[in-house]
């Protein structure tokens, strides 16, 4: 199966993320893991798989955190105690 760059860069892409592995997300998207592990180290080189204008994106989502004192589980707490 012929891969377009962005499909090959998405594919690399999901294979970098922590805690997955490679021939998992290979055989996913029926290619072989040897052939992800090309396209990563093609994009680790700097000879990027993708098109300049999408490698210029961002490549992790900024993180967010949430502030507990009004996350909805205290607030059924704070409920389940006031009605005591």
């Amino acid at each position: 199966m012929r891969r377009t760059k962005a499909e090959r860069a998405r594919i690399a892409a999901d294979s970098m993320m922590p805690g997955v592995i490679v021939a998992d997300i290979a055989r996913k998207h029926g290619s072989t893991r040897w052939q992800t592990y090309d396209w990563r180290k093609q994009i680790r080189k700097g000879n990027p798989v993708v098109p300049e204008s999408a490698a210029a994106l961002p490549m992790f989502a900024e993180p967010v955190a949430e502030d507990r004192s009004t996350s909805c589980s205290s607030q059924i707490r704070s409920k389940m105690y006031s009605e005591g």
